[in-house]
């Protein structure tokens, strides 16, 4: 996000070399750790959760703003990071077999509303950054051995559901109720990243008290 604003804010690209060559060997170490194999585990296989949106996130944004990187280490190629990202985003929210939502129906999160929550703080800064670079419309992206034709996330109306849901379900204090692995939390005001209105609900603060919200 620094090396983004940096960008953005007209500094000279000699300026910026040093910082996106560190950018992209962390996005290249990140990558690398989160497909290597601890023992029998693997972390794709095994945490397929909020954890997972975390970090598959992080590699999808590194791969919109480093998108001119190049390497002939696989590991260090933008492509290599977005299709890992979109990849398993797509996974975790629609196709896994062990998968946290179902885009086909009502949507929901099996891991209560906050981790969902905490997933999209990475999430969604990284639909609205696609969002920008790209048009809507379907590309394909590899992991491993399989590619899928992915949607635009900013604009797939299955993500507008887990955000509807997220809308709906709020108490009548503005937090979100204590479902499955949840703390008491205030809702998501972040979800004005859509760009939709109808996500951005007020804040009932004067109801929430005490020193913590769990």
């Amino acid at each position: 996000m620094a090396y983004d604003l940096r960008r953005s804010a007209g500094e000279t690209p000699t300026g910026l070399v040093a910082g996106a060559a560190r950018l992209q060997e962390f996005a290249g170490h990140l990558y690398q750790q989160s497909i290597t194999p601890l023992g029998p585990f693997s972390f794709y296989a095994t945490s397929n959760n909020n954890n997972t949106l975390m970090t598959a996130a992080a590699l999808g944004r590194a791969a919109v703003v480093l998108n001119e990187a190049t390497s002939a280490d696989a590991t260090q190629q933008p492509a290599t990071w977005a299709g890992t990202g979109l990849y398993h985003i797509d996974n975790v929210l629609g196709r896994d077999a062990q998968r946290r939502s179902d885009s086909n129906w009502m949507a929901g999160y099996s891991e209560g509303p906050y981790y969902l929550k905490y997933a999209l703080l990475n999430c969604r800064p990284l639909f609205r950054a696609v969002g920008n670079f790209l048009p809507d419309g379907r590309l394909r992206y590899t992991f491993g051995a399989v590619t899928r034709s992915i949607r635009n996330p900013y604009f797939d109306p299955k993500y507008g559901r887990l955000y509807e849901w997220l809308t709906v379900i709020r108490m009548p204090d503005g937090r979100f109720p204590a479902l499955e692995d949840s703390y008491v939390d205030m809702g998501m005001p972040e979800l004005a990243l859509t760009g939709q209105a109808r996500y951005v609900q007020p804040m009932c603060f004067s109801k929430l008290t005490g020193t913590g919200l769990a």
